[in-house]
């Protein structure tokens, strides 16, 4: 850099530093530790690189490296002599445009052939298709057989020893809760109610309200 800042005849300059050497990618920057360094803080690492400058002279390039700099008693080694390399400078090759892709586009209906099944049927798409075939075929008889054990077994956990369901229950409750879905009522007790506009006879048919309140 001193090399540079010397140079009367200097009209441009860009400076190149090659890779940090193997190994030494965490080394710490050469920035202040108190002022938290910056992104121009080069690290150890980077500052013990070769580097190699471009330097244009009026219409002349010269390439200085390493071995152009101070040498050991301090003096700057010319580098505007035979020994440097020089080019004609030249600008930077244009790049190339790219051709826009021009497409024509026509009005009409698209021709499509539907795929055809080549391959038995699973059995359940034989049966009949109804929702509650539907819901069986996700809550079966062996999730439902887990909420049982599950359910028996945090009342045992909280010292209920009488506490006993059955999977009829269980498929009973998934029915009340199915149900309250989507005839919504301010309070879940309601459906047992007498009242004409709250009553709800699918529900109350299959289980008391003391009987769903203690299962939830």
């Amino acid at each position: 850099m001193a090399m540079l800042e010397e140079d009367d005849e200097l009209v441009s300059a860009d400076v190149f530093i090659t890779p940090p050497e193997q190994g030494e990618v965490t080394d710490e920057d050469s920035g202040p530790e108190d002022d938290g360094g910056t992104v121009n803080n080069l690290s150890g690492a980077q500052l013990r690189c070769e580097a190699q400058a471009v330097v244009q002279h009026s219409n002349e390039t010269h390439h200085i490296g390493d071995e152009d700099g101070p040498d050991s008693n301090g003096s700057t080694t010319d580098y505007g002599n035979e020994d440097s390399e020089k080019s004609a400078s030249a600008p930077p090759p244009k790049k190339a445009k790219v051709k826009a892709v021009e497409r024509k586009w026509c009005w009409g209906d698209l021709a499509a052939e539907l795929p055809v099944w080549n391959v038995d049927k699973p059995a359940y798409l034989k049966n009949d298709i109804n929702p509650t075939f539907i819901f069986d075929l996700l809550f079966d008889d062996e999730v439902i057989d887990f909420i049982v054990s599950m359910t028996n077994l945090y009342a045992l956990q909280k010292g209920k020893t009488t506490f006993s369901v059955s999977a009829t229950e269980i498929r009973a409750m998934l029915a009340i809760l199915l149900i309250s879905g989507y005839a919504s009522l301010p309070s879940r007790r309601m459906f047992w109610e007498n009242n004409d506009d709250v009553h709800n006879d699918a529900i109350t048919s299959i289980m008391s309200v003391n009987r769903f309140e203690e299962i939830l």
